[in-house]
């Protein structure tokens, strides 16, 4: 019994010691472990952060980036005003903006844009650059905890160093070629723009070399709106003699809308390398009389030109306009109106008399011209004749070396039609001829209320005649 007790203790003192032993052992290696987990911790942290590669900046257009500007074709007129008017014979619209009038403007020049995983360099790509950028930081651990290690591995570092501005500068070559890659594979393109009644779609070859990030963007100058009115009326201006120049006299425009096209890349206006074809279509189709043209102007830095210009006129009715462009500033698209009749005189010559006339001459739809010579052997002659030379000089030394009146009017439902606006009116002849040396060329209009001398422009061909 003695014995067994005795046993029992001892084995109950070796397992206490055992137990006391793992306890120290346990303990030491918690310390341990403490001991190495803080060193790792004050090893300087690496964080990544992924860099787009895009070129581009994240933007989404907010209320900041749009305008509130009018968009009303129509004037603002009183009651009084149009009671006014109705007075003068004349017919316009009671109207004040409202709300509908305006329309909200994009006026950021910034495009917008969302990172996709596309604009972030590719995994393989990330992970490398991830394990440079450890190593370097590991190196630097290594060299602050032993002085030793750092002088053999500080040329190591500068070699390291020396590798990523190497690859750096490759890795910018690449893209420089990549660009240059881009350029040479251009390809063609159609940009469009999309108005409150119209539509601007520009075609632009390969060889326009026109980016994919390119953006069209197209402005209408308005008349009624206060901001464009100044701006309007230069560019009306310019367009009436661009038109003279063209045509060789004074041309009447009886409608004209101007338009400001740019392409933008990156906030900033680019030119194609090569000509595009501008298509301008309207929502709603316009009329066009039989005696109406539509032409293309383009109001260029140093001149004002009339462009080919194609439309789809049919049945007096068109909505489109196309016509070429080599830069991009104010277009405008100009409707004339004229009437043509053909005099054949007594002598066999053939006269051609054209009148050009806006939409303010009010002239209907469907009237002709009605042209007559008066013969030269008639009272009617000598009696023109006559006021003629009194309206254009008092000296009796002066002749007439020669004259041919014409009776011009125009007929609407059989009836002559005075028109509401000046006309201009051109006489070509078809056959031309000669003019002495010191003779001059001088036009008379004899009116109801007396007879008038009329300022007049004179064309010449190569030859010097009329």
């Amino acid at each position: 019994m003695g014995k067994e007790f005795l046993k029992k203790t001892t084995d109950l003192l070796q397992a206490k010691q055992k137990k006391k032993q793992w306890q120290k052992i346990v303990i030491s290696l918690s310390l341990v472990v403490a001991m190495i987990t803080s060193g790792l911790l004050i090893h300087p942290a690496i964080t990544m952060e992924r860099k787009a590669i895009c070129g581009q900046e994240e933007h989404t257009h907010s209320a900041d980036c749009y305008e509130k500007k009018l968009n009303c074709n129509k004037e603002e007129h009183t009651a009084s005003e149009v009671e006014a008017a109705k007075a003068n014979g004349e017919n316009i619209e009671e109207h004040k903006h409202s709300d509908s009038c305006y329309k909200e403007e994009l006026t950021c020049d910034k495009k917008e844009h969302k990172h996709s995983e596309d604009c972030y360099p590719k995994e393989t790509e990330a992970k490398e650059e991830t394990t440079k950028a450890a190593s370097t930081e590991e190196a630097k651990a290594t060299a602050a905890d032993n002085t030793e290690a750092k002088t053999t591995e500080a040329p190591k570092a500068e070699e390291s160093t020396e590798a990523s501005n190497g690859e750096k500068k490759a890795d910018e070559a690449k893209d420089e070629t990549t660009e240059e890659k881009q350029e040479e594979k251009a390809e063609a393109r159609t940009l469009t723009a999309k108005g409150d009644d119209y539509t601007v779609q520009v075609d632009c070859p390969a060889e326009a070399k026109i980016p994919e990030s390119a953006e069209l963007k197209v402005r209408e100058i308005v008349k009624d709106k206060k901001s464009d009115k100044e701006e309007y009326e230069a560019y009306y201006k310019k367009a009436q003699e661009a038109l003279k120049e063209k045509e060789g006299q004074e041309t009447d425009i009886s409608s004209v809308r101007f338009f400001d096209i740019t392409f933008m890349v990156d906030g900033k206006e680019i030119e194609p390398a090569a000509k595009v074809e501008v298509k301008i279509t309207y929502d709603k189709k316009v009329e066009v009389s039989d005696q109406g043209e539509v032409k293309s102007v383009h109001f260029g830095d140093e001149k004002t030109e009339i462009l080919d210009t194609k439309t789809n006129k049919e049945n007096g009715k068109m909505d489109e306009v196309t016509f070429d462009a080599t830069s991009f500033s104010v277009y405008g698209v100009v409707g004339t109106e004229t009437l043509t009749g053909d005099v054949l005189t007594a002598d066999g010559k053939t006269y051609t008399v054209t009148v050009t006339y806006g939409a303010d001459a009010k002239i209907p739809e469907g009237a002709t011209l009605k042209v007559e010579e008066v013969d030269q052997n008639s009272d009617e002659y000598i009696n023109y004749s006559d006021q003629a030379l009194k309206a254009i000089t008092d000296d009796k030394e002066v002749e007439i070396a020669s004259a041919r009146f014409f009776d011009v009017s125009i007929i609407v439902d059989g009836k002559e039609y005075e028109p509401q606006a000046p006309v201009t009116i051109k006489i070509t002849y078809n056959d031309p001829f000669n003019v002495e040396i010191g003779d001059e060329i001088r036009q008379v209009h004899f009116a109801e209320n007396g007879t008038e001398v009329l300022d007049v422009d004179v064309s010449k061909d190569d030859n010097g005649q009329i």
